[in-house]
């Protein structure tokens, strides 16, 4: 007689069974950099007089400023202009586009993964509406700078990218406070709702000036090996139980709180 064979358990919801050790390295074991006394004093006393916007940036740009002073906006500006310039004229190693860096530089990335939005090298992108993150009774609003969506799992990356001139040991665990809330802030974007599983990945990068054949000034920007990721949402929920992930929400939360926005939990 032959046996019967046993039919396979198939769990409706997305499994971490499909993740590679690249990607396990990439986004589930992500530290977080923790606000201490001196820091929570910083963010309690400065002053909520001037105008904040609802949008994302100006928060992130809030809790920059209160951790490192006035000076860092303007090099957070030229961080963006940089980010943009970049994206139109990326010459490493003959790569001739910011996809396909990261296609190349994104060792979790396969083909599975199409990108969905980017809001660096195009301008005017609409922004996103995150109900869930009110100021003054009124949602806030944020663009990405890119966001990968599964076709097979409806999962999301999102990707914030940071270049910095500082050293790698100047870079902490987790990375800064403002990236980690950028993404944090992302993550409830109202349009992708619908994704089982959402992961967050702060691309920062080394940048150097290098002299030109011609006399001018290059700026190259290249992988710091100091890229922190998490799996936020894990089978449609805030993946709480996994101890990052519940340091990461209850931090910027607290943030946010502190920037005087209200969170509607969702």
């Amino acid at each position: 007689m032959s046996k019967k064979r046993k039919k396979r358990k198939v769990n409706k919801l997305h499994q971490a069974s499909f993740l590679s050790s690249k990607f396990y390295q990439s986004f589930l074991s992500g530290e977080v950099n923790l606000l201490d006394e001196i820091s929570i004093k910083k963010f309690k006393n400065i002053t909520n007089e001037v105008e904040k916007p609802n949008f994302v940036s100006s928060f992130s740009g809030w809790v920059l400023n209160a951790d490192k002073g006035n000076g860092n906006i303007n090099q957070l500006k030229r961080g963006n202009k940089l980010e943009k310039s970049l994206s139109k004229k990326l010459k490493y190693d003959s790569i001739s586009s910011e996809e396909d860096y990261r296609r190349i530089k994104y060792e979790f990335l396969d083909n599975d993964w199409v990108l969905e939005y980017e809001d660096i090298s195009l301008k005017n992108r609409r922004a996103f509406k995150i109900s869930s993150l009110e100021f003054n009774g009124k949602p806030f609003y944020g663009r990405p700078d890119v966001v990968y969506r599964n076709i097979k799992t409806n999962d999301r990356i999102i990707v914030e990218i940071k270049n910095t001139g500082t050293y790698n040991n100047s870079i902490p665990d987790g990375g800064w406070f403002n990236l980690q809330c950028q993404l944090w802030s992302y993550s409830w974007i109202d349009n992708f709702i619908d994704s089982p599983n959402i992961f967050l990945y702060g691309d920062i990068r080394k940048m150097y000036t290098l002299p030109n054949w011609n006399g001018t000034q290059i700026k190259i920007s290249e992988p710091s090996g100091q890229n922190p990721g998490w799996r936020i949402r894990k089978n449609g929920v805030l993946n709480i139980d996994n101890d990052n992930i519940n340091n990461l929400h209850n931090q910027c939360l607290e943030l946010f709180e502190y920037y005087g926005g209200d969170f509607i939990s969702r």
